[in-house]
């Protein structure tokens, strides 16, 4: 089975850190609407589709070699994905009906929406997901070696300790509170995951929340797949070719 669709951004591992350059040309990337280009200036693949919220919406120079339609170009959103989104995206069907749907949904983002977004992960991802089964290990690691990634770096470890430190989260979940601090800390729109538990789950985020805005950051909103699957023509050309 193959896991890839149209790539979002190349394969490389972006410096990270709040005193680092690259960090702060990210966070002005963001704010003046080019961390897209940013992201993906290496990018050999065609560009799929963009981001639709209007407060990345930026005005492109025009040049001679562009067309008319080409002028006004919507920056791509960042969605940092975690461990258990790509675990569902490469394990075996599940004989579970609830799982199974859980992973169809994965399936269909990652073939119809990926593209719409610039994808990131981190460190924290490729340890949790060279886990377990050698051949899942590597479908993840596959799929993962296609995304910028972000190191956990002495800043994302203090902003997690933040968080585990409200209590909002058990000293087992540590490793979700580095997910959520990266995301936070790399400028993410989005955190896309499955784990309810600690993640996607108001009562933590709305502790959380408030806890990053005592450091100046605003949380990524999490959410699961189908929270992220928006209204797009995929939905008739997944119909039309089952």
């Amino acid at each position: 089975m193959s896991l890839r669709g149209p790539c979002c951004s190349g394969s490389r591992t972006c410096g990270f850190s709040l005193r680092s350059g690259i960090h702060q040309r990210i966070i002005l990337a963001k704010r003046s609407g080019r961390l897209s280009s940013l992201l993906t200036k290496r990018q050999t693949g065609p560009r799929m589709g963009h981001g639709t919220s209007s407060r990345h919406h930026r005005q492109a120079r025009g040049g001679p070699a562009e067309t008319q339609s080409s002028k006004w170009r919507l920056v791509k959103e960042i969605v940092y994905i975690e461990t258990s989104f790509v675990s569902l995206l490469g394990a075996d069907p599940s004989p579970d009906v609830s799982v199974a749907g859980n992973q169809q949904v994965t399936r269909d983002w990652w073939l119809w929406r990926r593209s719409a977004f610039a994808c990131v992960t981190s460190d924290a991802t490729l340890l949790e997901a060279a886990r377990g089964d050698a051949r899942q290990a590597q479908l993840r690691q596959e799929v993962l070696a296609e995304l910028p990634t972000f190191p956990t770096s002495p800043a994302v470890a203090a902003l997690a300790e933040r968080f585990l430190a409200t209590g909002a989260l058990p000293p087992a979940a540590k490793v979700d509170a580095v997910h959520l601090a990266v995301a936070t800390l790399a400028g993410a729109d989005y955190l896309l995951t499955w784990n309810c538990r600690h993640l996607a789950n108001a009562q933590i985020l709305r502790r959380l929340e408030r806890e990053a805005a005592t450091q100046g950051w605003a949380l990524p909103k999490v959410c699961t797949p189908p929270e992220l699957m928006g209204e797009w023509p995929y939905e008739e050309e997944h119909e039309s070719n089952p």
